[in-house]
């Protein structure tokens, strides 16, 4: 009981941390601008092909060009079910969170080191399962090919949203470490 009742502070003391830092207009623009960039890039994945022939076609403007691109942005509601849409939206926000969490710590205090390549292999990780539910993984489709992964992830109880969890778990783990050092480095001198 006792045990519990020092976790639940710590944790609530590292959630006061990230606030404190989250409430910054600064870095919640630095979220926001973060989290819109991962969600645009999950739905371009699909569309890779589209949009290569789109920017390098001559005989379209740069308006077309733009409003093709702005449009193939909203494909993230066709191409993807709900689940996935959570996932890369959960996972987007909380890798904006870290990236805003990171450059306040290294701006204020010292290297972040270990917390800000667990929120990259966090981020990517939970890409690695985003596809549609016709062709699957796209991550994983350039890597093994088409074949050898729609068999993995048919294999899988998820259908790949295995990798979304596992990625949303890092992130979430590493936005914590850095809540963490944040709290703590309040309450020591660092060394220089």
């Amino acid at each position: 009981m006792v045990y519990d009742d020092v976790v639940k502070k710590q944790i609530s003391n590292y959630i006061s941390s990230m606030w404190q830092v989250m409430k910054l207009p600064r870095c919640t623009m630095i979220t926001v601008i973060t989290a819109s960039v991962i969600v645009i890039i999950a739905a371009w994945l699909p569309n890779f092909g589209l949009i290569g022939d789109t920017i390098t076609n001559n005989s379209l403007s740069l308006g077309n060009k733009l409003s093709i691109l702005v449009a193939l942005a909203g494909s993230i509601n066709t191409n993807f079910n709900s689940i996935s849409r959570t996932m890369i939206i959960v996972s987007a926000i909380l890798g904006g969170v870290q990236v805003s969490l990171v450059l306040y710590y290294l701006r204020h205090k010292v290297l972040a080191g270990k917390e800000a390549g667990m929120g990259i292999v966090g981020i990517v990780s939970s890409l690695l399962g985003v596809g549609c539910a016709s062709c699957g993984s796209v991550v994983i489709t350039s890597v093994i090919g088409l074949g050898a992964t729609s068999s993995v992830i048919a294999m899988l109880p998820w259908h790949g949203v295995e990798f979304a969890v596992v990625g949303l778990l890092i992130i979430l783990f590493s936005v914590i470490m850095t809540a963490k050092k944040l709290y703590e480095t309040q309450f020591c001198e660092l060394k220089s």
